[in-house]
C-alpha cells in the first residue's frame, strides 16, 4: 500500500504538465484545421482546372463537325481548304483559341491566376506545369499492332488540316497528370 502522506493533496488546479498537454492538444487541433483547409482549397483549384479542360473538350467536340464549313468561326483551326498554300498548324489554332473573345480567352490557371498554357506533359519536378493543360494526339496504328494507338504531345508545328483524335489532360498541384477526356477535332 502506498503511504497517503507521501502524495500531495489534490488542489483542483491544473499542473504545469496538464497545461503543457492542453497546449499540445490545441496545437494539434489547429494544425488539423489548417491542413484540412489547405487540402480543400487545393481540391477546389484542381476541380476548377478540370472544369476548364472539360469546357475545352465540349467546345472541340461541338466545333469538330463545323471545321470544314466556310462559316467556321476560328479560321486558324479550320480544316485545310483545297489549294491552300500552307498547311494549318496547331500554334495558330492555339493562339486563336486563347485570344480575347476566343473559347479560352478568359481561361485562367486556378493555381497561379495567369492565362492557361498548353504544355507537352505534366512533370512533378517542374512546378511551372501545375494547373496547365496537356493535349496529346492519338494516332491509330495498323490492325494487329501491339499498341492500338501512338500517343504524342500536340506540338506547335503539328498540322491540323485533318481531323484527329485528341486526349486532353491537366496537371494537378503535384505536377501529376489527370486525364479529362478524349475527343475528335
Amino acid at each position: 500500500m502506498s503511504d497517503p502522506a507521501a502524495s500531495p493533496p489534490f488542489s483542483g488546479k491544473p499542473t504545469a504538465t496538464d497545461l503543457a498537454f492542453i497546449a499540445f492538444l490545441i496545437a494539434v487541433l489547429v494544425s488539423i484545421v489548417l491542413l484540412g483547409r489547405l487540402t480543400y482549397d487545393e481540391g477546389v483549384k484542381t476541380n476548377a482546372t478540370k472544369e476548364g479542360a472539360e469546357a475545352l473538350v465540349r467546345w472541340l467536340a461541338e466545333q469538330s463537325p463545323r471545321r470544314d464549313t466556310d462559316t467556321f468561326e476560328l479560321s486558324a483551326c479550320a480544316l485545310s481548304a483545297q489549294g491552300q498554300a500552307t498547311a494549318r498548324q496547331w500554334a495558330g489554332c492555339r493562339d486563336a483559341l486563347q485570344q480575347q473573345g476566343g473559347p479560352l480567352g478568359a481561361a485562367r490557371n486556378a493555381f497561379t491566376g495567369k492565362p492557361v498554357r498548353f504544355v507537352a506533359r505534366c512533370d512533378p519536378a517542374d512546378r511551372a506545369t501545375v494547373g496547365e493543360f496537356v493535349i496529346e494526339k492519338l494516332v491509330p496504328t495498323p490492325p494487329g499492332s501491339a499498341l492500338p494507338v501512338v500517343v504524342s504531345p500536340l506540338v506547335d508545328q503539328d498540322g491540323i488540316e485533318a481531323r484527329q483524335n485528341l486526349r486532353i489532360s491537366v496537371c494537378d498541384k503535384g505536377g501529376y497528370t489527370i486525364r479529362v477526356a478524349e475527343t475528335e477535332f
